[in-house]
């Protein structure tokens, strides 16, 4: 017996209707279904900022139960507007970005150098340390990246 398909799900307010044009984007199907393994990247379009186990926590909250691996629209929609309704799952604000950089330039030059942004990651534990090479490589090439994009030898960080 065929599966009947699910009326399409119309948005009632603007919130919805942004969820559903993420929700969509990663919808190839076009059955208001998409793979677990998208729901990071949805909810980062999102603006959500969320960690690798709030991410699961998703994916366990609105998982078909009964085709694993696959997240339905009519379960993602309410659950994603709870959140964020709760401001669950967004970054830092401004002023917090700020009042943390501002707690590390002690200096009050308005930046930070490479040599102070390594040290500090050294020493406040960005970059973890391991007996065998120094330091773990998932950890350090983040940093690098940052610290390389700056032109002149400076790093102008909002962390």
């Amino acid at each position: 017996m065929a599966r009947k398909e699910e009326p399409k799900i119309q948005p009632n307010n603007d919130l919805e209707k942004k969820i559903i044009e993420a929700f969509e984007v990663f919808d190839h199907s076009g059955k208001q279904v998409v793979d677990v393994r998208e729901i990071g990247t949805i909810l980062r379009s999102l603006g959500c900022c969320p960690t690798e186990a709030e991410i699961q926590e998703v994916i366990l909250a609105t998982e078909n139960k009964e085709a694993t691996g696959n997240v339905p629209l009519a379960n993602f929609l309410p659950f994603m507007c709870k959140v964020m309704l709760e401001h669950r799952y967004y970054p830092a604000s401004a002023e917090m970005l700020l009042a943390a950089f501002r707690y590390f330039d002690t200096e009050g030059k308005g930046y930070l150098t490479k040599e102070r942004f390594s040290q500090l990651m050294l020493e406040e534990g960005g970059i973890r340390r391991n007996d065998a090479d120094g330091a773990r490589p998932g950890d350090r090439h983040h940093y690098i990246r940052v610290l390389h994009q700056s032109t002149d030898g400076e790093c102008f960080l909002l962390f």
